[in-house]
Order: structure tokens, then C-alpha cells, then sequence
């Protein structure tokens, strides 16, 4: 898709819920087993916010996308309180604040007396 997370396949929490991209593919320059592992590349506090608003959007997702999965059988139940306790673990970062004059949030100036 557009962050370059894989489209289709099995489909779990991390995937569908992401703060980060996940990638089969080992890192620019890496070789050897290294390159096995694969690569996991950090969601932006911007594009987080985009995606799900805030921790707690993040959390509703996910735990509607872990009980599609349990429900898929691609998980069981008995990880559910695990894995929503990781995503309720989170440091879901605060979105930036914008400081340019489009930002609707800025005070323009005093009001009219």
C-alpha cells in the first residue's frame, strides 16, 4: 500500500492496526543473515495520528482487528489479553504541533473588544 505494508495474505493486529512498517526484506547494504530478519521501520507521530487519531483510536482498532483475527483463526484466544496489552503499552506519540498562520488552532490575535 502507500507505506509499503503487504496487501493481502494473513492478516493480524500488526499489520492491519500498524505503527510501524514491516518488511521481509533485510536492510539497504545488509548481507549475510542479517538480511534474513527482515526490517521494521517506525510510523512518523503524523502519519499515526492520520491513521488512527489518537492512543485510544489506535487501541479500538486494534482489538477489533485482533478479534477478526482470533475469529479467522489466524490467532487464538488465549493471546488476545497479551497482544491488546502490548497495543494498550504503546507510546503512541503526541501528533506535532503546527505553528505556521494555517494552523486553525493559532490565535491570530486579540479579538475585538
Amino acid at each position: 500500500d502507500s507505506l509499503g505494508i503487504a496487501v493481502g495474505g494473513v492478516r493480524t493486529p500488526v499489520v492491519d492496526v500498524p505503527a510501524c512498517v514491516l518488511s521481509g526484506e533485510g536492510p539497504p547494504g545488509v548481507t549475510g543473515p542479517g538480511w534474513l530478519v527482515g526490517c521494521t521501520t517506525p510510523l512518523d507521530a503524523e502519519v499515526l495520528a492520520r491513521l488512527h487519531g489518537d492512543k485510544a483510536g489506535y487501541v479500538a482498532s486494534f482489538g477489533r482487528s485482533l478479534d477478526a483475527a482470533i475469529a479467522a483463526g489466524f490467532l487464538l484466544p488465549a493471546q488476545r489479553d497479551d497482544l491488546l496489552a502490548q497495543a494498550q503499552g504503546f507510546a503512541f506519540p503526541a501528533p506535532p504541533v503546527r505553528t505556521d498562520r494555517s494552523d486553525p488552532r493559532r490565535h491570530a490575535g486579540p479579538g475585538p473588544a
